[in-house]
Parts: C-alpha cells; structure tokens; sequence
C-alpha cells in the first residue's frame, strides 16, 4: 500500500522539518518546498498524489495568498491548512476569499497536526485547529 502524501510550503527550514518528521509520524509522505514558486511547481507536478497541503501564511518571494490563488486554478479542490506564527485576520480572510482553509497556530504538537489533517480531510472547512 502506498503512504499518502501531502506538500509542506514552509520558509523556516527547521519548521518544515520537524513538520516532514511529525507528518511520517501520522503516516504521510512529504514533498517540501521553502517558498510560494517552488510549491506551486511541485504541485503542478504531483498534484494526483497530494492530499493537502500545509502552508505557511507568511512566505517569502510570493505571498501565501498568491501561491494559494496559483494552486487552486491546478486544482479548485484541493485541501490546504494554512500554518502560521500568528492569527492575523485580515491576510486569513484574503486567504479565504480564495479558498477555505483550516488554520493550525505554531508552534503545534503532533496531536495539533494530526486534528488540523484530519479536520481538513474531513471537512475542508474554514477552522481554526
């Protein structure tokens, strides 16, 4: 059987790794990426082996929203949960008016993760984890 995947867009390399380690802990495979462009490119690529992706709010060389905006002309369906630092409401909103997207607040634990995948997967509502 093959382990599902998901796409960590994650500027902060430490982040995204202990994000890769947790996310094989709940038994997903990752590709990664460290901004907007990169992630974009790779879900062109791997879009059919992707079950969401986690994106950090705040990236740098494209917005969040823009990459968000690029994916979802890939894929209108596509599940995401937008990870950050800090709840500011205004850029969650310009998130949302391009997708609904549960929200995970970092730092996070494995348990966090796991609620935000399976809220996400199940829902693919705009909930904050």
């Amino acid at each position: 059987m093959q382990k599902k995947k998901a796409l960590v867009i994650e500027d902060e390399y430490l982040m995204r790794e202990v994000t890769i380690e947790y996310l094989k802990e709940v038994g997903y495979n990752s590709f990664e990426a460290g901004n907007g462009p990169d992630g974009v490119n790779i879900y062109k690529r791997h879009k059919d082996s992707i079950s969401f992706i986690l994106l950090d709010i705040e990236l740098p060389v494209m917005t969040a929203q823009k990459a968000l905006a690029e994916i979802v002309k890939i894929n209108p369906d596509v599940n995401v949960i937008g990870v950050t630092g800090y709840i500011n409401k205004y850029q969650i909103k310009e998130i949302n008016r391009i997708k609904d997207v549960t929200i995970l607040k970092k730092p996070y634990l494995i348990k966090d993760l796991k609620n935000a995948i399976d809220t996400c997967l199940q829902s693919g509502s705009n909930t904050t984890v």
